[in-house]
């Protein structure tokens, strides 16, 4: 249903997608707001954005709707890629899903990340990401996973079924595989898999994007001198 979506979308203008680009961000941003926001009002300081896809909500939100240029490459690629990762492991992860949030919230849950995924589309049709800002999505990351570490230490927070922190501690592979083989210097190792293979999934992006950029550039190109013709 979303690649129907996404389909569509790139056939209309620039101006067109950005509009709707910007009230994706509009509704995600208020959306995950007062979600937050009704359990912080009720004294339930335990809800709060860690997962990578839920900084994702405020950050890419926050990008595109004030400008923040140089926050824009990094939320794009990770727009991307919670959308991507979500749907992809969904088939597999959905009835637990529903067993802990409940039907309603799990809907939600992935329309909210097929809007990440459609949003970060629309960017790579209309915005060619420079190479150079590779490192500013690295540099954005440590500061997420800065972030999602030091936040239990400061609240009494459930992490034990939260992706992020299953990848890094290793216990998703652990429970994956039956046994424990994720622990003492084997994180080393491990560590620098998961970074290898976060660095070659940023280059893949910065190729698909160019990609997409320049077929929607081409098609744009050909669209006006065969109107020119006509």
């Amino acid at each position: 249903m979303i690649h129907i979506v996404i389909y569509y979308s790139m056939k209309v203008n620039r101006k067109t997608s950005l509009f709707i680009l910007k009230i994706i961000c509009l509704y995600l941003i208020t959306y995950k707001s007062v979600e937050y926001g009704i359990n912080w009002i009720q004294g339930d300081f335990t809800k709060i954005p860690l997962e990578y896809s839920a900084i994702s909500y405020f950050l890419f939100s926050i990008a595109f709707l004030f400008n923040v240029r140089n926050l824009k490459p990094f939320v794009t690629f990770a727009a991307l890629l919670s959308g991507i990762i979500y749907i992809v492991t969904f088939p597999f992860l959905g009835p637990s899903m529903v067993v802990d949030n409940g039907i309603t919230l799990t809907l939600f849950s992935i329309f909210n990340h097929g809007l990440l995924y459609l949003g970060g589309v629309i960017v790579m049709k209309n915005y060619l990401q420079a190479k150079k800002s590779r490192k500013g999505i690295l540099i954005y990351t440590f500061f997420v996973i800065t972030y999602t570490l030091v936040m239990p230490l400061l609240f009494d927070l459930n992490r034990e079924h939260l992706f992020i922190y299953l990848l890094l501690e290793g216990t998703m592979f652990n429970n994956l595989f039956g046994v424990v083989i994720i622990k003492g210097f084997v994180y080393i190792p491990y560590y620098i898999i998961l970074i290898t293979g976060y660095w070659f999934i940023i280059s893949l992006f910065y190729k698909i994007n160019s990609t997409i950029y320049r077929l929607h550039y081409d098609d744009l190109i050909t669209h006006k001198k065969e109107r020119r013709q006509a």
